[in-house]
């Protein structure tokens, strides 16, 4: 299906994660060699060396022939992709910007922008024992009504107490200035606008924190701050200036070239998959990995987080569940398999807000997934809830002994300002400091304050 609606175009094909780029990539190929087609077909994404990427790039732009590229959203915005015949989504996005840019990537030549969704047949959730009910139909189904009929796209997201941010613009400016004084941080780098949620007593916290840890060293006489051991090695990395965290990546080579990068060491023997092929580590170490050809199926996986949900998009899933209509972009198989999923949402009670089941409560809340996590953190205060099983942002079984009222009237009474032990709300620091790099230099008090400020919601109704 992917090579009937990308033979005869000049196209992207966007996909959800690095893991399908390089298993759609190898798979069309073999397709098309069965078919006898020479159709240049090629991967992109960020762990693909720049090398490779602009060979895809520049492949693309060709006016004079055809080609697909499989990509990430690296290729999302911000490059120049020449004239595209069409656009192909492999699973829905996660966000209506990312669809909405996605499309416009697309219809230079035909001056119509083309994008075909592909959507596999699923019995249920991957992995997910408590919600049976397939999601990527129905998202995809909510992002494009949003986008396409109601003209909506996600809010700008930002932190809105980036001490990770805060530590690297400070860090910044002191290596770039001599005798930086406390006045001269005040005046310059807190008062940016980024910065317009943090008190001064809390810039206070981590600039002492900074001192003791080595960060930065504050001169006896002159009173003026300098770098320290620490700072000094953290400005002097390659990305300093890079606000995106990464993981580290071990790079493979082959014949000195290299073509990539991968998470995790691997071992002689291992069979890799990059760029699109299977290459077999010949040796290796702690920081790369000397591959050769090799024919054989590998699957490389990267490990990265599934983006968050808005409550938007929940929203208008369940509005497409509750609904009979039958939207025209849809093609036969798509909306027999629409009709079948409504079926099955209705007879598990899945559009049903809360209800009392075996001896649970169950809750389908239909809220994004920052809400969701939320919910969960007032559920877990509560000394009548027993147990909590959760799938995110779907569904959460509750194992208590209060009835559905006395459980919705506890949820509505909470008030996080009258509560006393806001820990149980900061429980994971690992969670604390996954969201921002940087953000492990700081102290824990301040950690928990970007989190709370960043990763509750309690804007939410049952």
């Amino acid at each position: 299906y992917l090579m009937k609606n990308t033979f005869d175009y000049n196209c992207l094909v966007f996909v959800n994660n690095r893991a399908t780029v390089e298993k759609t990539t190898r798979s069309l190929k073999i397709i098309q060699n069965l078919h006898g087609c020479s159709k240049y077909v090629l991967a992109h994404h960020g762990s693909i060396s720049s090398e490779y990427r602009k060979e895809a790039e520049d492949i693309l732009k060709n006016k004079h022939q055809n080609s697909t590229i499989i990509s990430t959203s690296t290729l999302e915005l911000g490059i120049d992709v020449g004239d595209l015949d069409r656009v192909v989504q492999i699973e829905p996005p996660y966000t209506c910007s990312s669809f909405l840019q996605r499309m416009g990537r697309s219809g230079r030549r035909t001056g119509k922008p083309v994008l075909r969704m592909m959507c596999k047949r699923e019995d249920s959730l991957p992995g997910a024992s408590l919600f049976d009910i397939p999601m990527n139909l129905i998202r995809a189904i909510a992002i494009v009504e949003l986008t396409i009929n109601n003209h909506w796209v996600e809010p700008t997201l930002y932190s809105s107490k980036p001490f990770g941010l805060l530590y690297q613009q400070t860090l910044a400016y002191i290596k770039s200035k001599v005798d930086v004084r406390l006045s001269n941080l005040r005046d310059d780098v807190f008062s940016l606008y980024p910065f317009r949620n943090i008190t001064w007593d809390e810039y206070l916290i981590l600039l002492k924190h900074l001192i003791r840890s080595g960060h930065l060293y504050l001169m006896p006489e002159s009173r003026c701050i300098v770098l320290g051991s620490f700072g000094e090695i953290v400005t002097k990395s390659y990305d300093f200036y890079a606000m995106f965290k990464s993981k580290k990546e071990i790079s493979v080579k082959y014949n000195g070239n290299i073509i990539g990068t991968i998470q995790g060491a691997p071992t002689v023997n291992d069979l890799i998959s990059l760029v699109g092929r299977t290459w077999k580590v010949i040796s290796c170490n702690d920081w790369e990995a000397n591959v050769e050809p090799s024919t054989e199926f590998a699957i490389s996986s990267w490990r990265s987080g599934v983006p968050d949900i808005h409550g938007t998009i929940m929203r208008k899933m369940h509005n497409v569940l509750k609904s009979n209509e039958i939207y025209e972009y849809l093609d036969e198989s798509a909306v027999k398999e629409l009709i079948r999923i409504r079926i099955h949402a209705k007879n598990c009670r899945v559009t049903d807000f809360i209800f009392e089941s075996d001896g649970f409560i169950v809750i389908h809340p239909w809220i994004g997934t920052i809400q969701f996590e939320t919910l969960l953190s007032v559920l877990s205060t509560f000394d009548s809830v027993k147990k909590i099983r959760s799938l995110s942002p779907y569904k959460i079984i509750v194992d208590t002994d209060d009835t559905v009222k006395q459980l919705l009237d506890k949820i509505r009474a909470f008030d996080f300002d009258k509560y006393d032990n806001k820990d149980i709300f900061t429980s994971d620091p690992g969670s604390l400091m996954s969201h921002h790099k940087y953000s492990n230099f700081a102290p824990m008090e301040l950690i928990k304050s970007m989190y709370l400020a960043d990763r509750l919601d309690f804007n939410f109704e049952l």
